[in-house]
């Protein structure tokens, strides 16, 4: 008997604490003037606010003041994400939802609408206007963060670096060189870049190519070299690049010297190289012997040099 007794005074024990649990948790709070329940955003006697509904603290959106406001029992929610009907919210420093196409929170940038619903879209990403300095305040994101390297916009393609558009330059990605123009478009076929001449292909790959490629029955070099054909104006359309650039001087060429200005071959005239002087005759050739110019005769020897040594009047 006195067994039982002391169970029951143990589950009679456990039973007042629950109910006076219970009675703790569902205590409502009432205003102290009109004796009602609280509701609303409540300065408390802690010298702090909080929200209240029907007397109990409240967990969950309100609006307030024209902005959605995210508390936890009853706190007001700052600088953190909120999860809510099946979406996702972002409360800024002011503990308001934030909202606009372009939300940057912790270096990433998302998309909340503009439409007064609040919710997360999700990371932004293409050539976007977000008012900064350059190209009109356009900058590329790529999944939420500026993007550095090319993208395929408009019909071609274009180099970026953080966001930014670069124009005429430069660039290297996936191993291979490209080169972009003063308008930001990666180029293709034969371009003249600082003076020197560059094969980029003509399958809309843009790199450079650093190996032979026939091109009109003729064999062009990235940095070429030689007696090139490159459609000019003069010379059936053939010019003398060195190392990429159109050159300046003599060059052996099929047996003889011939002279060259800007990658053009020059016919008759005296040239001027190494502290010596020459001629080329109607040909363009480096003459030597004895030569009849304007009735002067004069001599250019003979043992291959081609300078000129002396002359008779």
């Amino acid at each position: 008997m006195k067994l039982k007794f002391n169970v029951l005074g143990l589950v009679v024990i456990v039973m007042s604490l629950l109910v006076a649990g219970q009675a703790k948790a569902d205590t409502v709070t009432t205003d102290a003037t009109t004796n009602q329940p609280l509701s609303g955003y409540v300065f408390t006697a802690d010298r702090d606010w909080r929200w209240y509904e029907n007397g109990q603290l409240y967990t969950g959106f309100r609006n307030y003041f024209g902005a959605n406001y995210y508390f936890i029992n009853g706190v007001r929610q700052t600088n953190t994400w909120a999860t809510e009907w099946g979406k996702t919210y972002y409360l800024g420093a002011d503990g308001r939802s934030v909202e606009g196409h372009l939300v940057t929170i912790n270096g990433i940038t998302y998309d909340f609408g503009n439409d007064q619903t609040f919710y997360l879209r999700g990371k932004v990403s293409g050539y976007l206007k977000d008012g900064s300095a350059a190209n009109g305040g356009y900058r590329w994101y790529d999944n939420g963060q500026l993007y550095t390297g090319f993208k395929f916009y408009m019909g071609t393609y274009y180099w970026f670096v953080d966001g930014v558009r670069q124009n005429a330059g430069w660039r290297s990605a996936w191993g291979m060189t490209y080169y972009t123009d003063a308008n930001g478009r990666a180029v293709q076929g034969m371009q003249t870049i600082a003076g020197k001449q560059y094969y980029f292909g003509d399958n809309n790959t843009y790199y450079l190519r650093d190996n032979p490629v026939n091109t009109r029955q003729n064999k062009i070099k990235a940095t070429a070299n030689g007696y090139i054909y490159d459609g000019s104006a003069l010379n059936g359309g053939y010019r003398w690049y060195d190392n990429g650039q159109l050159y300046t001087g003599f060059k052996h060429y099929m047996g003889t010297y011939y002279w060259f200005v800007d990658g053009v071959r020059q016919n008759a005239g005296w040239r001027h190289a190494w502290g010596y002087t020459y001629y080329t005759d109607n040909q363009g050739r480096a003459v030597q012997g004895w030569q009849t110019i304007n009735g002067i005769r004069y001599y250019f020897g003979d043992n291959g040099t081609f300078f000129m040594r002396y002359y008779l009047k």
